[in-house]
């Protein structure tokens, strides 16, 4: 396309960058490596974006004591960010196998914290609503990472 550019005149060069921009928005979303890509650098940038806001909240909390909130959001950061490595680098698939250990582990450290339960202490109710925004949080992810490694299953079994 770039060599093209020189080729195009100047009336026309927006409504070339328009095409030019609209093929590869069709190569992101309608070909097998577009999907796969697309979403492994979405579901790699959310959770790393993700990891860095809970470390945030977790260094704020130190500063209140809320050790076991902070404990708690540190080791989600680790998490998303570790989910950031396995999305970029591994793939889709083995980013849903991730993220359902993420819900065995949310379950583990809500058990360990005591929140699971309805009837919980005034200061256990923030690491309760952690915990049920990372169960959220981790359904989503499952579902997308897994939406788009079928999608692009799809995609590269079309004629």
């Amino acid at each position: 396309m770039a060599v093209e550019l020189d080729h195009v005149d100047e009336r026309d060069a927006l409504q070339f960058a328009v095409g030019c921009l609209y093929c590869t928005l069709g190569w992101w979303l309608a070909t097998a490596d577009g999907v796969s890509w697309t979403a492994r650098f979405a579901i790699s940038t959310g959770t790393a974006v993700l990891g860095v806001a809970c470390f945030a909240v977790a260094l704020r909390l130190l500063t209140q004591d809320a050790q076991n909130a902070a404990l708690f959001l540190a080791a989600m950061a680790i998490f998303y960010a570790g989910a950031a490595g396995v999305a970029w680098t591994i793939g889709l698939k083995a980013s849903a196998h991730y993220f359902g250990a993420g819900i065995i582990l949310n379950t583990l450290v809500s058990l360990a914290f005591g929140t699971l339960s309805s009837d919980v202490p005034p200061h256990a109710r923030f690491l309760q609503a952690l915990g049920i925004e990372a169960y959220g949080l981790l359904a989503l992810l499952i579902g997308l990472a897994l939406s788009a490694h079928w999608l692009s299953l799809r995609l590269r079994a079309k004629p």
